[in-house]
């Protein structure tokens, strides 16, 4: 029993001295060397539908920005196109006892990761002619101290329909709610099919050899409950699978994870591709027919933080799944009672 302990004791004063190690790497990562100004330049492509065949490219992140803020995230929304260009997490440090956050999602020179949404089709309003720009009732949006909830809409009205995309943010989560409502007061039939995606840099997959750690394409879908899929796999293949009940779609970065968790009526079509240097995972909706009169809504989920297994569970099946211990594996299985290393060593997913 001694033995057990020594062994323990010795194994937890080696992961302490590896995290301290790996904090301030894992958190300031390295792309590849090629093209980095031009891709920092690219702030969103529209996925290719049926009705919309060219990827679309937005020149860059506008100056006309919403923030978002609840007691765990503070999220940066561009309201031309209304993605999510910039995700910070109150309750982390971007460096061991620093003051500043870390920041998980961003657009900078040398680092893009952004959550992208939006409506594709035939009155889809991002398309090869340019993204949606949208109108809001402000610029700064806070959960106050007796809310649960934060509620923010922002509102396109295009050929007699009013389209209305709703992030909402609740207290104590990283979970968030991206709503789309299609409002039909057209005289004919509304066509439109919604993609939520994630983009980054193609970068290589990080971490050293006294701790690996992974970078890149994660995935639920059904042929699979739990897939990576790296950067070099992108750019050798695209994927393209279908999800017809659970799944998502996402990207890890060391300790943290963004995943897009689907709600559709019908197949979800699951999708990777690159351009420009730029790596894409994300799901796109069957289409859906708005009669006249009629309103729709399509929803999705975006986890955007830390692997915290037990919340990311109740998000989405599987989800739990990026946590993954490695090497330390061992030592996580003979943890018990107060010693609690199965919780602590979420940080060191990989």
């Amino acid at each position: 029993m001694d033995s057990q302990r020594n062994i323990l004791l010795i194994a937890l004063m080696f992961v302490s001295f590896m995290l301290y190690l790996n904090w301030t790497e894992a958190t300031n990562p390295q792309p590849q060397g090629q093209g980095v100004t031009q891709q920092a330049q690219h702030s969103g492509d529209v996925p290719a539908s049926a009705d919309a065949n060219a990827p679309l490219t937005q020149d860059k992140v506008s100056d006309k920005l919403i923030t978002l803020q609840s007691d765990v995230l503070t999220l940066t929304v561009d309201t031309h196109g209304g993605d999510i260009v910039r995700a910070q997490l109150n309750d982390y440090d971007a460096e061991l006892d620093s003051e500043a956050k870390f920041v998980l999602l961003k657009n900078q020179p040398n680092h893009v990761f952004e959550a992208q949404s939006g409506l594709i089709g035939s009155n889809g309003i991002d398309t090869v002619s340019g993204r949606a720009q949208y109108t809001t009732d402000g610029t700064d949006f806070v959960m106050g101290k007796d809310q649960n909830e934060l509620r923010v809409p922002m509102t396109v009205v295009k050929d007699g329909i009013t389209y209305t995309k709703t992030f909402i943010l609740k207290r104590d989560s990283y979970a968030v709610d991206v709503d789309y409502t299609i409002n039909n007061q057209s005289d004919k039939p509304a066509s439109v099919q919604m993609y939520a995606q994630l983009k980054q840099n193609l970068m290589d997959d990080g971490g050293s050899l006294t701790m690996p750690t992974y970078r890149g394409g994660v995935y639920s879908a059904d042929e699979s409950k739990y897939e990576k899929y790296s950067f070099d796999d992108m750019k050798d293949r695209n994927l393209n699978l279908t999800i017809t009940k659970d799944g998502w779609a996402g990207m890890m970065q060391h300790y943290f994870v963004a995943a897009w968790i689907p709600h559709a009526t019908g197949d979800v079509n699951l999708y990777t591709r690159t351009s420009d240097g730029l790596g894409f995972i994300g799901v796109r909706y069957p289409t859906t027919t708005v009669e006249p009169g009629k309103e729709v809504t399509l929803d999705s989920t975006l986890w955007v933080g830390p692997k915290l297994q037990d919340q990311m569970a109740k998000v989405a099946p599987n989800l739990n799944l990026t946590v993954d211990y490695g090497w330390l594996w061992f030592i996580a299985s003979h943890c018990t009672g107060c010693c609690r290393l199965s919780t602590v060593l979420w940080v060191t997913g990989v």
